[in-house]
């Protein structure tokens, strides 16, 4: 191989090894530097919209804050779970009896993990047996008067009377979320 010739090879790989090690690395670093300018430069922008509209995000908060203390006061406060539990459940089964109907079962089968607002619930499975008519009404009543339930499944089962029997029995199961809120510690 001639001399000229492997000091261009020579050269050549001096080259390729500075642009390998040299050249890319600063690239990427100018890259990299660009990307995180971008990133404040973003995070500026949002800081200064949030200065010049202080006054409207400020009313806007003050609003939420009053629809949700109002919203807030719709569910029950409770210091803990097992009081939400017996006082729904007291007032649940007075309901029912003061219309005459017989509770089958009442159980409590979820409990639900207050979220950070500090509204919670608990889902009961509730059986009563009566008439149709009365059932059906039950059913409007509960949901009339207590605010914080969601009825979640209704099921109806109809006994049809024997031969010497008149009025049909029926089975009414209920599935019913009741929601509540945790009182704030003193």
């Amino acid at each position: 191989m001639n001399p000229e010739r492997r000091r261009l090879l020579v050269g050549i790989l001096f080259a390729l090894l500075a642009v390998r090690f040299v050249i890319l690395p600063w690239v990427q670093v100018q890259s990299d530097a660009r990307e995180r300018l971008e990133v404040l430069t973003n995070r500026l922008d949002r800081s200064v919209g949030v200065v010049q509209n202080r006054d409207a995000i400020t009313l806007t908060l003050d609003q939420l804050k009053k629809t949700n203390a109002q919203e807030r006061v719709k569910f029950p406060e409770s210091k803990d779970t097992g009081s939400f539990q017996l006082e729904a459940q007291q007032r649940v089964t007075a309901t029912i009896e003061q219309r005459s109907l017989r509770i089958e079962a009442f159980d409590w089968i979820l409990d639900g993990v207050p979220d950070p607002s500090g509204i919670g619930y608990i889902r009961g499975r509730i059986s009563v047996r009566g008439d149709q008519r009365s059932l059906g009404l039950l059913l409007g009543v509960l949901e009339g008067q207590f605010q914080s339930m969601v009825v979640r499944e209704a099921f109806f089962n109809f006994e049809y009377p024997s031969r010497g029997g008149s009025e049909t029995r029926t089975t009414m199961t209920l599935v019913a979320d009741f929601h509540f809120r945790r009182k704030a510690p003193p």
